[in-house]
């Protein structure tokens, strides 16, 4: 009797794994050009005190 052998799923996860990196690395660079852009904004408009407040 043939038995169908169970697929391969670490090409699967390794590839899962690949997209979850590259979308939180996506995300990272977003998130970096957006507040630069927006301290850039503030700078631009004549203000100095333009630190982020935390």
């Amino acid at each position: 009797m043939d038995q169908e052998e169970p697929p391969d799923r670490r090409n699967a996860v390794l590839g899962l794994l690949a997209v979850v990196i590259i979308f939180a690395i996506s995300w990272w660079v977003a998130r970096e050009l957006y507040l630069s852009g927006k301290l850039q904004d503030c700078m631009m408009s004549g203000r100095s005190n333009c630190a982020e407040i935390k």
